[in-house]
């Protein structure tokens, strides 16, 4: 099994861009995408330039869709990381449940999944979601020169990744939805100073991306 830096290593290289080219370890049939995990699908999106890279072991897995068209959309990611039956009751109780999601967060996606190759990577916004009788946490992260195919010339680096993500837990798996928030488009998009109608747009994204998902029984 991969360490947990190897896959911080892993991660961070699919946040800039790279394994370009890729073989998917996960199945790709009729448009869907199937988790080498074998716990949950996801259509593919339907860009013309694009790119899947993912990687996988017993435990953890992470798929990144990437357009490399003239106009990029935005890069997606899902990550999942399989629960301990000793972990998973703190997901399930609602007594633990809101510190055990932040801590999923704030103790290993940020510092393990992030830091370690970016270490100036901050949480700039949080807040808890309900849907349905799921209970979502949404996140906005600054990644500095974490960005997927945008650079900065003057730097001669990658421009800055704002990422907002989804945090859930089902059956038995933790959850991580990212979306690129900053496109050509809005390259000056400053994560200090985000507009509710910029942190209402990422939400309604991540929150669609979840609802194509199907999850394993």
């Amino acid at each position: 099994m991969m360490r947990i830096r190897d896959w911080a290593i892993i991660l961070g290289m699919l946040c800039v861009g790279g394994f370009e080219g890729a073989t998917a370890a996960g199945k790709v049939a009729d448009g869907v995408y199937f988790s080498p995990l074998n716990n949950f699908t996801v259509p593919v999106p339907n860009w013309r330039g694009l790119r899947i890279q993912d990687r996988n072991d017993d435990d953890f897995a992470i798929v990144s869709f990437l357009d490399r068209g003239d106009l990029p959309a935005s890069l997606q990611s899902i990550a999942t990381l399989r629960l301990t039956a000793e972990v998973e009751p703190a997901f399930l109780e609602p007594s633990r449940r809101d510190a055990a999601i932040q801590g999923f967060l704030t103790g290993f996606v940020v510092p393990q999944l992030f830091q370690k190759v970016s270490p100036q990577t901050a949480i700039v916004h949080g807040q808890f979601l309900d849907e349905g009788e799921r209970r979502l946490y949404f996140a906005v992260v600054n990644i500095p020169e974490g960005h997927a195919f945008l650079r900065n010339p003057g730097k001669g680096k990658q421009e800055d990744s704002v990422s907002g993500l989804l945090i859930f837990h089902n059956k038995g798996f933790m959850y991580m939805a990212r979306l690129e928030m900053k496109t050509i488009f809005n390259v000056r998009l400053d994560p200090s100073a985000l507009s509710p109608k910029e942190l209402e747009s990422a939400q309604k994204s991540l929150l669609r991306i979840m609802g194509t998902m199907k999850f394993s029984d």
